[in-house]
């Protein structure tokens, strides 16, 4: 995935650059800006879907939510397993539940933003 920080560095950059009476970005860096507005904004078949434990959001027809992928060992009340886990709470997107696409969760909100600073 592209680092849309430094997308937006750039853009905010070349705001207000006048070059011949227009701004301008080169065909890479528009290209640059495109890929990453695809990033945030196409669903991706769940098979690409990292599993590492990171939050992201699924979607399978009309239900959509955050959950991260889990792996737990056998214990005294269940066998080993692994899943698309919301929260903390044990519920699971899984059988016919299971998630057919994902997305990426947005970057945190700047907090400093938030507190008005």
């Amino acid at each position: 995935m592209t680092d849309l920080s430094a997308l937006i560095e750039l853009v905010e950059h070349r705001i207000g650059q006048d070059f011949d009476g227009e701004c301008h970005l080169t065909e890479a860096e528009a290209r640059q800006i495109a890929a990453a507005i695809r990033d945030l904004t196409e669903w991706r078949d769940i098979a690409t879907a990292p599993r590492d434990g990171r939050e992201i959001i699924l979607r399978r027809c009309k239900r959509v939510g955050a959950a991260s992928w889990i792996e737990w060992p056998e214990s005294a009340s269940e066998e080993a397993g692994q899943g698309w886990t919301i929260g903390y709470d044990g519920d699971c997107w899984d059988g016919d539940k299971s998630p057919a696409h994902w997305l990426p969760l947005p970057s945190a909100p700047n907090q400093a933003k938030e507190a008005g600073e």
